[in-house]
């Protein structure tokens, strides 16, 4: 879970970890399609 601070390094740190998620979640919707 992503703790909400005025801190930058969380921030972004939240984001990757939110991107990484939707690509793994994407890839794992792709497969389950084909």
């Amino acid at each position: 879970k992503c703790v909400p601070s005025s801190k930058k390094k969380w921030k972004k740190l939240c984001l990757l970890k939110f991107l990484w998620w939707s690509i793994l979640v994407g890839e794992i919707t792709g497969m389950m399609l084909i």
